[in-house]
């Protein structure tokens, strides 16, 4: 019909893989030696889709969840007998991609951990309108809640947290990151006004656009890290560049602006190996 226009759509996924790929081939270039925890689209941090996860490892995992306590007996019930597709995927293979993911990253035994993720405005109810916020921001370990220190292994990883240099460390690289990231993408860092989460579930470090905040990686990764949150998909201007197919990154088509993203990253890792080396 007249004057009805076509919605666009963004896979956040799709967005960090290509922003990834990008970055990997900047940093071998520099004589890196890079890790992804995933290499397609649609593949999963254990190398396999969401079904094919489903069909051969869920049942397994959910056995080694309930046992080391990450599962109720009422939530293991439910998720064997009663949930669906969408409740499976949700309430419990996030989280054990999540730890499959950290898992792969300290086995690799990484000098420095990007987490590549890409933002979109927490107050725009449904994502089904543009918004005018947008910004740059990084977080790091730490800013725990008191019920977050329930089980053991968070109790655990909450201690290394405070032993180590791992939360200082990350820091210091997440301030080059957002610098990298505001020059390259001409998008400010955020401040704790900015959203509500940042007041609410973080704690500001002294470096604009760097927040502790205890996430599953923040936490479970171990080592300097900085998990990247750039931009905000949702915004009007942000949404018409990202959806574009302007260039082609192994067989991914995406954006020129995804390869701004990836600038960032790189002249924020360039940056912070300057400083240690």
């Amino acid at each position: 019909a007249k004057g009805i226009k076509e919605p666009i759509q963004l896979i956040e996924g799709n967005l960090t893989l290509a922003t990834a790929k990008i970055l990997k081939k900047k940093l071998e270039s520099e004589g890196a030696t890079v890790m992804l925890t995933r290499n397609e689209p649609g593949i999963s941090a254990f190398g396999i889709t969401y079904e094919k996860w489903r069909d051969s490892l869920f049942l397994r995992s959910l056995d080694s969840a309930y046992a080391r306590g990450d599962v109720s007996f009422e939530e293991n019930n439910f998720l064997r007998t009663k949930a669906n597709d969408t409740e499976i995927f949700r309430r419990f293979f996030l989280q054990e991609k999540m730890r499959e993911r950290a898992r792969k990253i300290n086995e690799f035994h990484p000098d420095l951990t990007l987490i590549i993720h890409y933002n979109v405005d927490e107050t725009n109810t449904n994502w089904n309108k543009p918004t005018k916020k947008n910004f740059n921001m990084a977080f790091v370990g730490g800013s725990f809640a008191a019920d977050e220190l329930d089980k053991p292994e968070a109790r655990i990883d909450f201690l290394r947290l405070l032993l180590t240099d791992e939360i200082e460390n990350s820091i210091d690289f997440s301030k080059y990151v957002v610098e990298g990231l505001v020059e390259k993408t001409n998008v400010p860092a955020a401040l704790d006004s900015c959203a509500i989460y940042l007041k609410g579930n973080c704690i500001s470090t002294d470096v604009r656009g760097v927040f502790c905040r205890n996430l599953a990686l923040t936490r479970m990764v171990k080592g300097t890290l900085c998990y990247g949150e750039s931009l905000y998909q949702d915004n009007i201007n942000e949404c018409k560049a990202l959806s574009k197919n302007e260039i082609t990154i192994d067989g991914i088509k995406t954006s020129k602006r995804v390869e701004q993203v990836a600038e960032g990253y790189f002249q924020g890792i360039i940056n912070y190996m300057k400083t240690i080396q």
